[in-house]
């Protein structure tokens, strides 16, 4: 993720399933630093508003956090809970000067003032599932929003669509009804 001239890379653990110190670099050129800033184990990075944000942090996978100076001479103010605490979040997407928190329970945003706005309160129950919005992104202004079981989303503006192949464009096409777990394009 690119901030203010640095790259910033969000840490790991796939055995482990569980966040990792973030590293950083001032430039090409320039050597990696690991994070010494107190909360440094972060598993998703985004920019939006002119801020850093971090989601699922090591002391709480429903936790996000936001920095305007994320190097180990600045530091990151929250937590800010957002959902519930047994749904991990799965990507941060720039919306704007938002930032979306895709979760396996919804969609959010943690507002200016500090407040979190759930904008798909229909996941909190029926349609929840631990892999929801995994690899989401914003392509050229489309936030494209992969299912958990299958199928996409697409929001525009304050609205959500379906545009999964199963129940929209090949219903009949079984084949191509599996999940979506990577996606990538140019501008």
């Amino acid at each position: 993720v690119s901030f203010e001239g640095r790259t910033f890379a969000p840490g790991w653990v796939q055995a482990t399933n569980v966040a990792d110190t973030y590293i950083y670099k001032a430039d090409a050129d320039a050597n990696w630093t690991l994070s010494t800033l107190t909360n440094s184990d972060v598993k998703h990075m985004g920019v939006a508003g002119g801020l850093m944000y971090g989601g699922n942090w090591s002391d709480g996978v429903h936790y996000v956090r936001t920095s305007s100076d994320p190097t180990n001479s600045g530091a990151w103010s929250g937590p800010y809970i957002i959902g519930g605490n047994d749904a991990e979040i799965n990507a941060l997407v720039p919306y704007g000067d938002a930032m979306l928190i895709c979760k396996a329970d919804g969609i959010y945003t943690l507002e200016a003032d500090g407040t979190v706005k759930n904008r798909t309160p229909e996941f909190e129950d029926a349609d929840q599932h631990p892999d929801n919005f995994k690899g989401a992104i914003n392509w050229n202004g489309h936030i494209l929003l992969p299912l958990g079981l299958g199928g996409m989303m697409e929001l525009v503006g304050d609205q959500f669509y379906n545009i999964g192949l199963r129940d929209r464009y090949a219903p009949r096409d079984t084949q191509l009804h599996g999940r979506v777990v990577a996606m990538s394009g140019n501008a």
